[in-house]
């Protein structure tokens, strides 16, 4: 059995992670953000998707050892 992902999952993820590039991009030249706060935004974000892959993974593992 191979893994499936939903369009759903899959949007989450790259608009997580388009919205830290943007971050990255726009957070230095605002006062109230600076680098920090991209680089804090960026982690996070960054850990989401990460955290959403171990999941996809741990389900599929799941199913495989039920499925034998």
């Amino acid at each position: 059995m191979t893994l499936t992902i939903s369009n759903q999952n899959i949007a989450f993820m790259i608009r997580t992670l388009e919205t830290a590039v943007d971050v990255c991009y726009t957070s230095p030249e605002n006062e109230k953000e600076g680098y920090a706060y991209a680089v804090g935004y960026s982690k996070s974000a960054m850990k989401m998707v990460i955290d959403e892959l171990n999941n996809l993974m741990q389900t599929q593992s799941n199913y495989d050892l039920e499925c034998g």
